[in-house]
This record gives structure tokens, C-alpha cells and sequence, in this order.
């Protein structure tokens, strides 16, 4: 079944605590439009640079990075030091709550994805396209830009 996802670009540190079940809460400085059980596609960034697995939205929050700090610090992975680097001079933060996460049993590469899907390109922060998933945890069976027909 093709549906829309949204494929989120995670540094390799934060990909891997999201895998092991340590992160839960993904931060953005910018609010993507998703709904709720959505799939999210991980995709860890430079130097790994491939999709790793997926999840679903559970929620998002959208607040005040101050206010938001309280209810993300033990499920964001991150320091407080940290946190304020990231949303400083922003005047909101969301919070992609994520759910059953799975780690694909082998890593979708950059060259395979770029071979297999031409027009794929790593987004900066997130994109959304148009998946099919093989049986959970196998890979990507399709993968096509939002837009596509």
C-alpha cells in the first residue's frame, strides 16, 4: 500500500538513539503537517547518509521552546545546553513524537536509493513523498515525490 510519509533527515547520533528506542521525540524548528500514525521515514544523514527505518506520528507539539523544554527533556536525546543552541532566536519549537519504530534489517544507501529513485535527493530538515513499505523491517518497496501521479 503506497502512502504518504514524511522522510525526516536525522543526524547519525540522534538516528541511532531513535532506532535503540532512547530518543522518542524528534525537534524541529519548523512544523511539518502531519497527522497522527503517519509514517516517518529515518533517513540518518552525513557521514551515513541512508533511510535506516521507519515509525509513526504518535503526536506533534507545537509551543514555545521554553514552555515545550519540561515535556520533551527525558524523551528528546538531548541536553538542555543543546536544546537551546538549536531553537535559539525561535519563537516555536515542535516535538514529533514518534512510535513503533523499526530498524530496516539492512540500510537503504544514498547510491541505491539515488539508483533505484533518480530523482531522490537527502532533504536538508524533512520532505514528504509517497511509500511502500516491503514487510516491516525488510526496506522500501516504491518510493515516489508527494506530487507524483
Amino acid at each position: 500500500m503506497v502512502r504518504e510519509a514524511l522522510l525526516l533527515s536525522i543526524r547519525p547520533t540522534f538516528a541511532e538513539r531513535i532506532l535503540a528506542g532512547t530518543k522518542t521525540v524528534e525537534l524541529r524548528r519548523v512544523k511539518p503537517s502531519v497527522r497522527i500514525g503517519q509514517p516517518v521515514l529515518i533517513y540518518s544523514s552525513s557521514p551515513t547518509m541512508a533511510l535506516l527505518g521507519t515509525a509513526a506520528v504518535e503526536r506533534l507539539d507545537l509551543e514555545d521552546p521554553e514552555r515545550l523544554w519540561p515535556r520533551v527533556r527525558g524523551a528528546a536525546g538531548v541536553t538542555r545546553a543543546e536544546y537551546d543552541d538549536y531553537f535559539d532566536g525561535a519563537e516555536r519549537a515542535a516535538a514529533i513524537w514518534l512510535r513503533d519504530v523499526v530498524r530496516f534489517e539492512e540500510p537503504v544507501g544514498l547510491a541505491t536509493l539515488r539508483q533505484r529513485w533518480p530523482w531522490f535527493r537527502a532533504p536538508q530538515s524533512y520532505c514528504f513523498v509517497r511509500v511502500s513499505l516491503v514487510r516491516e523491517g525488510l526496506g522500501v518497496r516504491s518510493l515516489a515525490p508527494r506530487d507524483a501521479a
